[in-house]
């Protein structure tokens, strides 16, 4: 490849990194912000991965959000961002405690970051301990154990009314009013040697 070929090549790659600036900004701001959410780390980058794998059209052509990202990671130009994106891009590579925190002022730089924000994402991620899902109480295995309480719980309350029944039956028999008359004829025909002994 002669060097008017490769000038021509470089010079085209230059146009369309250009021509990708304003689709590159609004999906630094959106990447940031899925970051930036309130669930999981699990679930943010579930998200995040999900967003750069979708597409978005610039200049009347279809790109994926990730290829956008790289092609302004391989800018060869050194084009400052705007101040307001370093700052956003810097304060988010500070949350997730990125070690060594980068240089932003180039937007390549901020390309660089973003991709490194999505590989300590996926990292985190896959270190986070995975939260134990609730099984159904009722399952197939468990039918049998089921039937066996219910069976169980049916038996002991058949038992129990009978034991009832008959506790019934055996108070009809021992009724207060048949106790009543010994009792009190305990208390008023003493006999005579035991009344003299409480009356000395």
């Amino acid at each position: 490849m002669n060097v008017k070929q490769y000038t021509a090549i470089v010079e085209r790659r230059r146009h369309v990194q250009a021509s990708l600036l304003p689709v590159f900004d609004e999906i630094v701001q959106t990447c940031i912000k899925i970051a930036q959410g309130g669930r999981g780390i699990g679930d943010a980058f579930n998200s995040l991965q999900s967003y750069l794998d979708g597409r978005v059209i610039a200049g009347e052509v279809s790109y994926q959000r990730r290829t956008v990202l790289l092609a302004i990671h391989d800018m060869a130009e050194d084009r400052e961002a705007p101040l307001a994106l370093q700052r956003k891009a810097l304060a988010q590579l500070i949350m997730l405690q990125m070690h060594p925190v980068p240089k932003l002022t180039h937007y390549r730089d901020i390309a660089t970051s973003i991709l490194r924000m999505e590989v300590v994402m996926r990292l985190s991620a896959a270190q986070a301990p995975k939260e134990l899902k609730c099984e159904p109480v009722l399952t197939p295995a468990s039918v049998p154990h089921w039937e066996d309480l219910r069976q169980w719980a049916r038996s002991s309350v058949e038992t129990m009314s009978v034991g009832l029944a008959g506790f019934r039956a055996a108070l009809t028999v021992l009724h207060a009013p048949r106790l009543s008359l010994p009792l009190s004829g305990l208390r008023y025909h003493r006999p005579s040697g035991f009344r003299a002994a409480i009356s000395t």
